[in-house]
C-alpha cells in the first residue's frame, strides 16, 4: 500500500525513531475483536515472490485475517486515508491506484479464495459470513450465526462451492449450493483443507478427516494453532513452539522453533517468520512507559500489547534463529516483497518493515 503518513500517533515506547523510515497501510481497528487479531500484522517478504509460498496466504487468513494479494492486488480491510469513518475492503495494485471493492462497518476479517472474497461481518447480533467477488460487485450472506460471549468465527476457508468455519470450537462445512450444513469436528481450534482431506487440531491432538472416513488421529499435539500447509509439510503452533509435520508420513512432528514465546508465525518457502513476544516484565515496563507518555489508563496499554515481541526468522527445517530487527511488533501476516508491522493492537495503521 503506498498511503504516506506523516506522523504515528500510536506507537511502543523505546522505538520514537519507527516514524522517520515507514510507510503506513491503514486498516482498520476492530474494536470487538480485540483478542483476536491482537495476533496480527502484516509482513512481506523482501525480494521477489516466492516459488512455492502456498503457506502463505493460509498464515494471512490465520493471523490478521485483513490482508491477502494475488498476482495484480493487495486487498486489505479498514480505511483507505486516516480521515475516513467508513470501513472498506480495497484492492490496490503495484502503481498505488486503488478501488473500494465493499464498504460496511460491520466488517471484521475477510480472505481471499480463487475469484471470491469471503468476510465476516457482525450485525444485529450475530455473525455473518458473506461472499464478494474479488473484482467487487454483488455480495451475498453464506451463513447467519448467532453472537455469542467469548466466541466468534476464528477461521473460515472456501474451496469450490463448500465454505468451511469455526465457530464456537466446532468445524462445520456448509455447500453453498444446496445450504446443506455439516459437521466436519465438534472440536477444532485451527484447521487447513488440503487435497488429502480437512486438518484440524483438537485438545488431544491433530486430525485428518476424509470425505466417507472417521478421521484418523495423525499427531498428539494438543491444542494446535495456525494450521498450514507449505508443500508437504504442515506446520503449525503449540505451548512448545512451532513445528511441521510431513503429509502423510508416519513421522512424529519435528520442531522447528523450540520456542514458547513465539505467537503468530508465517511461512515463506523455506522459511519461517515469527513474532517471539517479549517477557511479562518487558510489557509491563512498555506499558508503564506508554501510559506515561499518551496518557491512557496502564491496563489500556497492557492490551493493546498483547502478544508484542520482536520478529524472528528461522529456516523451515529447524535451526538457529535470527533476527530480522529490533523493533517492537504486535501483529503480522505477509505478502511477498515487503514487510509491514503493527506496533499495538488498537493502532489503524500498519508500518513497512525496514530491517536495521
Amino acid at each position: 500500500m503506498s498511503t504516506e503518513t506523516e506522523t504515528i500517533t500510536e506507537t511502543v515506547p523505546g522505538a520514537p525513531a519507527q516514524a522517520k523510515h515507514t510507510r503506513a497501510i491503514l486498516i482498520v481497528f476492530a474494536v470487538g475483536l480485540c483478542a483476536v487479531i491482537a495476533a496480527v500484522l502484516v509482513l512481506l517478504l523482501r525480494g521477489g515472490k516466492s516459488a512455492d509460498d502456498s503457506a502463505l496466504p493460509e498464515c494471512n487468513a490465520n493471523n490478521i485475517a485483513q490482508f491477502a494479494y494475488d498476482d495484480v492486488y493487495r486487498y486489505y480491510l479498514g480505511y483507505a486515508e486516516s480521515t475516513d469513518t467508513v470501513i472498506g475492503i480495497w484492492r490496490e495494485n503495484d502503481d498505488g491506484v486503488r478501488e473500494k471493492l465493499l464498504e460496511d462497518n460491520a466488517l471484521r476479517r475477510f480472505r481471499l479464495c480463487g475469484d471470491q472474497i469471503v468476510y465476516l461481518a457482525v450485525r444485529d447480533g450475530n455473525y455473518e459470513l458473506c461472499l464478494l467477488p474479488k473484482a467487487g460487485g454483488d455480495n451475498r450472506i453464506l451463513a447467519v450465526l448467532p453472537e455469542k460471549e467469548d466466541t466468534t468465527v476464528t477461521e473460515f476457508d472456501l474451496k469450490g462451492n463448500t465454505l468451511y468455519y469455526i465457530y464456537d470450537n466446532i468445524l462445520d462445512r456448509l455447500e453453498i449450493d444446496s445450504g446443506t450444513v455439516s459437521t466436519v469436528a465438534l472440536e477444532a481450534f485451527s484447521f487447513t483443507v488440503t487435497d488429502r482431506g480437512v486438518y484440524y487440531s483438537a485438545a488431544d491432538g491433530i486430525y485428518l478427516a476424509k470425505t466417507g472416513a472417521d478421521p484418523v488421529r495423525i499427531s498428539d499435539a494438543a491444542n494446535a494453532m495456525g494450521l498450514a500447509m507449505q508443500g508437504k509439510w504442515l506446520y503449525f503452533r503449540s505451548p512448545e513452539g512451532i513445528f511441521r509435520l510431513k503429509d502423510g508420513a508416519a513421522d512424529p512432528a519435528a520442531l522447528v522453533v523450540p520456542d514458547g514465546m513465539a505467537t503468530s508465525f508465517c511461512v515463506v518457502g523455506n522459511t519461517v517468520y515469527y513474532i517471539r513476544a517479549v517477557s511479562e516484565g518487558e510489557r509491563a515496563a512498555l506499558a508503564a512507559d506508554m501510559a506515561a507518555s499518551q496518557g491512557i489508563p496502564e491496563a489500556d496499554a497492557l492490551e493493546m500489547l498483547t502478544n508484542v515481541g520482536h520478529l524472528f526468522r528461522v529456516n523451515g527445517a529447524g535451526g538457529m534463529p535470527t533476527s530480522v530487527g529490533g523493533r517492537y511488533v504486535a501483529a503480522f501476516a505477509m505478502c511477498p516483497g515487503h514487510i509491514y508491522y503493527k506496533s499495538g493492537v488498537f493502532s489503524r495503521v500498519f508500518y513497512e518493515y525496514v530491517e536495521d
